[in-house]
């Protein structure tokens, strides 16, 4: 089981520090999105996967977007033979200071691919994390978090998986360690065994729903498009995928509109997010790959 375990860009006025903390959490949430599936890296041999992030502009008198970043980050991913991923490091640049801030993470595996440590060190503000990973018997495991410096124990926090009768995935829970449930995931499937329903809620009971996944197929079984709607239903996104299932399109009713563009090989090279409260802007993502 490989587990992994999701933005507000401060002005320069603001401590580096802050800054920095905001740049990371916006770039692993929307970056570890955007890398390849592990057959994917196997399958091509790929080593490194690196993810470029800027703000283009449109321009009043000139064609095409101008990049206008305070901010751009370059988040560089690296993988072993197996697919596995080992180390991570995230470098942000400000573009107005022409400061560099970096973060780097590394990985440990046991001999089934059970991650068990992971180390997360930001030179910034001095800051080195751990996180402890211990399993039991029924595959659970629990994500211990200790700050390396002085030893804190920040958190516990608990992934439970548990499945049906035919060996389907029926329900993905996280819970802190003061037994606070996260979110539960809940897995329905149709008469054809296709997954159907994926609810997310916030008790162990399935009351409280937060939002749903519905999925739609193709006569051949491959999937043809998901819906997801949050819980008061006013709030939808649409992704529509290509033959192969890879993702092609976004179309969110309040926030943004998201494009994919593959090579030929079918991997992603470029990743667009048009916000809709933001005429002429866009966030694009650029992924080169390194290959062994």
């Amino acid at each position: 089981m490989n587990t992994t375990p999701i933005v507000n860009i401060a002005r320069k006025i603001l401590l580096p520090v802050i800054l920095f903390s905001l740049i990371l959490n916006a770039s692993t949430s929307v970056a570890q999105n955007l890398l390849p599936y592990r057959n994917e890296v196997i399958s091509h041999k790929i080593s490194s996967v690196i993810i470029t992030n800027s703000v283009m502009q449109e321009e009043k008198g000139k064609k095409g977007m101008t990049e206008k970043s305070k901010v751009k980050y370059v988040d560089t991913v690296k993988y072993d033979m197996y697919g596995t991923l080992t180390e991570k490091r995230i470098t942000a640049y400000d573009t107005d200071s022409k400061r560099e801030y970096a973060g780097d993470w590394t990985y440990t595996y046991d001999s089934l691919g059970n991650r068990l440590l992971e180390t997360r060190v930001e030179p910034e503000h001095n800051s080195m994390d751990y996180y402890k990973y211990v399993y039991d018997s029924n595959r659970i495991y629990k994500q211990i978090w200790v700050n390396w410096v002085n030893m804190k124990h920040i958190f516990d926090r608990i992934y439970a998986v548990k499945y049906d009768g035919y060996g389907r995935l029926k329900t993905e829970i996280i819970e802190e360690g003061n037994e606070k449930i996260d979110s539960v995931l809940s897995f329905q499937f149709d008469t054809l065994n296709h997954l159907h329903d994926i609810l997310c809620t916030s008790d162990k009971d399935l009351k409280d729903t937060i939002n749903i996944v519905t999925y739609f197929y193709n006569a051949d079984g491959s999937t043809a498009k998901t819906i997801t709607t949050t819980k008061s239903g006013k709030n939808t996104a649409e992704f529509t995928y290509d033959p192969t299932t890879k993702k092609i399109l976004k179309k969110s009713s309040e926030e943004e509109t998201d494009t994919y563009t593959y090579d030929k090989n079918g991997l992603l090279t470029e990743f667009d997010i048009v916000p809709k409260d933001r005429k002429g802007m866009k966030h694009k993502y650029t992924l080169s790959y390194i290959y062994r």
